[in-house]
């Protein structure tokens, strides 16, 4: 009669971000200044295209030079993320502990930003808002056309290269357009638009779902990530460790703020 032997403990397998979301998208920036954990503001340049004027020598009247009054003042919220478990394993490590917590939280934090950037959350910049983000077609327009109307606006609004965002289940059709390419880690349009394929919800500017056969893409300015280093809490076994019932308690956790140029904020809806 065979012997069944245990099975060996062994690493779990390793954590690997989910590919061309929106921090592949996005510049990132660590954040080592405490304040940029509470948001940022800034200020952008006035929207729209560079004007021009005659040339100087050129007969007849011309017409007055005219700038836009003051800058804008953009802000942008900051978002925590946080994942972990509760578990009463016996002989349980530290370091198994944090990289139980650590693996977590890297396996799901781009998803949950993703999530709340489009618009269902009280923040400061939201890509889906109702009067804030410019519709750009009543009705839905082909794949192809749509990314049009979205590379247009990006560049008629001098922004430079802008990102657009679409529900991670559209990628498969950008493929089958011939509307993806791949530069530097990260999927990009024809134009060399960024694209993040996100796990955004894709509801409307109301908050609804889009109606069967159709959903929306988001295009915004240059997008720039700050984020902390993942913080652990509590911050040592002991602390997590509840010796009243034997049970370990811990997350790891990661304060992230999103900030683009909201000169763009536009949205279209496609066939698809």
């Amino acid at each position: 009669m065979a012997t069944v032997a245990p099975p060996k403990y062994v690493a779990a397998p390793s954590v690997t971000a989910s590919r061309f979301g929106l921090l592949s998208a996005a510049d990132l920036i660590q954040i080592t200044d405490p304040h940029e954990r509470n948001g940022v503001e800034w200020q952008s340049p006035p929207a729209g295209p560079a004007k021009y004027t005659p040339y100087q020598c050129n007969p007849g009247s011309a017409d007055p030079i005219s700038v836009e009054d003051g800058l804008p003042v953009t802000q942008a919220s900051p978002i925590t993320v946080y994942n972990g478990f509760t578990c009463r394993a016996v002989g349980l490590s530290e370091g198994e502990m944090l990289d139980h917590a650590r693996a977590a939280l890297a396996g799901g934090e781009q998803t949950a930003l993703e999530h709340v950037l489009w618009g269902d959350a009280d923040i400061d910049l939201k890509l889906m808002e109702d009067g804030e983000t410019d519709l750009l077609a009543d009705d839905p327009v082909s794949l192809v056309a749509g990314l049009g109307l979205l590379e247009k606006h990006l560049n008629d609004s001098g922004v430079g290269v802008g990102v657009i965002h679409s529900p991670r289940e559209y990628a498969p059709l950008f493929a089958a357009e011939h509307q993806l390419e791949s530069e530097a880690g990260r999927k990009v349009t024809v134009l060399g638009t960024r694209l993040s394929f996100g796990s955004y919800p894709g509801t409307g500017p109301d908050g609804t779902a889009p109606a069967a056969g159709t959903g929306w893409l988001v295009a915004t300015g240059p997008v720039v990530v700050r984020r902390t280093e993942v913080v652990h809490r509590p911050d040592s076994y002991a602390s997590s460790f509840d010796r009243s019932n034997n049970e370990i308690f811990h997350i790891a956790e990661r304060t992230f703020v999103v900030a683009w140029d909201d000169r763009v904020r536009a949205a279209v809806p496609v066939t698809l």
